[in-house]
């Protein structure tokens, strides 16, 4: 029988892999509600009335600690934010804050959403800043992901290598070439306009 199952199998036995079983999640906890049994039962019954108000009390208490809970989680997320360079204003803080503590919040909602923020607290994806910084050319450059900055930088490197010219050299050259580049480059890099 072995000399049969090396015949079969010369390479060795097939690796097998067990199916991958995911576990459902867990059933919503069902609501507390006192069925008409239970209270008149209760009524004649004083260790079931001792029992109920118990009961009863737990269930608000969870109740209670999870809105805190939900409260502290809010907080120390919006802490972050203070924390960083991009400060939320009282009113956006207010408004992220009562958006967040809604009861119709879920879970999964709230983790897109503080996704949503910290990106738009890390990156240049979500605001540009126009007026006395930037321009709206500028703010152009940024959505499409490419810096004058970039490309004057690119430019003078290009021509270093292969002009092999110093960096002040191929830096006029291209200025020369490029004027709005220039100007451009200039207006990103001293962050005012004459």
């Amino acid at each position: 029988m072995i000399k049969q199952l090396g015949e079969a199998f010369p390479n060795g036995a097939p690796q097998v892999t067990p199916p991958k079983v995911e576990t459902p999640p867990a059933p919503p906890a069902p609501a507390f509600q006192l069925t008409e049994d239970i209270k008149t039962l209760s009524e004649n019954n004083p260790q079931v009335k001792a029992l109920l108000t118990f009961v009863e009390s737990t269930v608000q208490a969870n109740k209670d600690n999870a809105v805190k809970l939900r409260e502290q989680n809010v907080a120390m997320k919006l802490t972050e934010f203070d924390k960083s360079g991009l400060v939320l204003t009282p009113t956006a803080r207010e408004a992220v804050s009562a958006i967040m503590l809604d009861e119709a919040m879920t879970p999964a909602l709230s983790e897109k959403i503080w996704a949503v923020l910290a990106d738009a607290r890390n990156s240049n994806k979500f605001f540009i800043q126009l007026g006395e910084i930037g321009s709206s050319a500028t703010a152009q450059r940024l959505v499409s992901g490419v810096t004058a900055t970039d490309k004057y930088n690119g430019l003078v490197k290009q021509l270093m290598e292969q002009d092999k010219l110093g960096y002040a050299d191929a830096a006029i050259r291209v200025s020369q070439a490029h004027p709005q580049l220039m100007e451009d480059y200039r207006q990103e890099s001293f962050a005012f306009k004459e």
